[in-house]
């Protein structure tokens, strides 16, 4: 079973503070709900899980049937879609994935 867990994670932009000593843990299709006002820290704890962003101290970690994984090895398999969805309208819906799965990992799995 596939098991997130998230440590004291803090992030500051600068001097901001904008993550305090965030802790959880999510196995198996577990769901999180995260909510907040606009500048509370959620897409930027939705981009450190994700990969996209490292936090300044903690750590989230990846575990299948209780072994480590490696976080590279888990970012391949994360999409991430926000809230202002931006295709290129010239393209089919794959040359789209394609594009943006090149444009991240520098080449495309079928």
């Amino acid at each position: 079973m596939m098991k997130l867990v998230a440590r004291d994670i803090e992030k500051k932009f600068n001097r901001r503070r904008v993550l305090t000593r965030i802790n959880f843990e999510l196995e198996g299709a577990a769901s999180l709900v995260i909510t907040g006002i606009n500048g509370a820290g959620k897409t930027t704890l939705i981009k450190i899980l994700s990969g996209l962003l490292s936090p300044t101290s903690g750590e989230v970690s990846y575990y299948l049937d209780n072994t480590a994984i490696p976080r590279e090895q888990v970012y391949r398999h994360i999409g991430l879609v926000g809230p202002y969805l931006q295709l290129y309208r010239d393209l089919t819906a794959w040359e789209n994935l394609a594009f943006f799965a090149k444009a991240r990992t520098g080449g495309v799995d079928r």
